[in-house]
């Protein structure tokens, strides 16, 4: 039993402070958890996998607090993609209204084709310079 210094309220058992400690630090990891993922955004050149991967990772210690936020997922990494992105951002919200729930996994799985596809028109715009040469003439 741990005492009170308030003679008016009983002791406390030492499994209950520990409980309530507890608690009362596990919501703040969870509103820290929850503000890192509000302020995550991706940058412009950033990679989309290590962007996925943070925010991946924020997710599965929010669940293992016992969080979740998948319905809120979605709509949150698509508003921290950076302007490239909004045309996709775009088109994904509206697939999004006709479907019951858009799964955080699917969007992964999409974002990291689209990274790509965006990787590879870098690549051949960047080959596709003019091909110049030059010959001399003995003559």
């Amino acid at each position: 039993m741990v005492h009170t210094s308030n003679p008016a309220q009983p002791p406390i058992s030492a499994s209950n402070l520990l409980k309530s400690l507890y608690a009362q630090r596990n919501e703040a990891r969870v509103a820290m958890l929850k503000r890192q993922l509000e302020e995550t955004k991706m940058q412009e050149g950033d990679s989309m996998d290590a962007n996925l991967t943070k925010i991946k990772h924020i997710k599965e210690q929010l669940l293992s607090k016992d969080e979740v936020i998948s319905n809120q997922l979605v709509s949150k990494v698509l508003a921290a993609l950076p302007n490239s992105y909004r045309s996709f951002a775009t088109t994904i919200k509206l697939l999004k209204r006709g479907k019951e729930s858009f799964r955080f996994d699917e969007l992964v799985s999409l974002l990291l084709q689209e990274s790509q596809s965006c990787a590879n028109r870098d690549v051949f715009h960047s080959n596709d310079q003019p091909f110049v040469t030059s010959s001399k003439f003995n003559g």
